[in-house]
This record gives structure tokens, sequence and C-alpha cells, in this order.
């Protein structure tokens, strides 16, 4: 990493969890006002990628935290190809 970038990066963590984006929001905050946290969204999400396209939880936070809703797509597309399982091991 560049290191004049390093100096203004403040954390070396992701920080997805801290912002809702534009069509983050659940069906119940929109209909009913109801406010779930991230994390809760998250968790949802997560969920709902394990068992609908039958992925690995670890498979799926990855998806969740780097697709956000979109990763529905993806593993669609890995769905479609086969390749909804771990590239690298940890």
């Amino acid at each position: 990493m560049n290191e004049d970038l390093k100096k203004t990066v403040k954390t070396e963590t992701g920080q997805t969890l801290n912002f809702n984006l534009i069509g983050s929001y659940s069906k119940s905050e929109t209909t009913d006002g109801l406010k779930m946290d991230s994390k809760q969204l998250f968790e949802k999400y997560e969920n709902h990628f394990v068992y609908e396209y039958d992925c690995e939880r670890e498979v799926a936070k990855h998806i969740v935290r780097e697709y956000g809703t979109v990763g529905a797509r993806v593993l669609q597309l890995g769905r479609e190809t086969n390749t909804n399982t771990r590239i690298i091991d940890n």
C-alpha cells in the first residue's frame, strides 16, 4: 500500500457495518418505520444467502460484506456456474 495513503487511513478493519447505504433498508423499515441495526440486517442477508444459495456461512459473510445486497446476483451467477464454494482456505 502507498505509504502516504497508509497515513490517511484511520482504521484497518472494514467499516461497512457502520453505514446504511441507499437500498440497504429492510422492508419493515420502509413500511412500518421499524429500524434494524446494521448488524441484524447483515445477519438477515447472511442467513438468506446460506439457505437460499446453499453456501458456507463464511462465504455468505464475505459476500455480504463485499457486495451487500448485490451479493444475491453474485451468488445466483455462482449457482449457475457451480462456483459457490470457497476458493482460498484460511
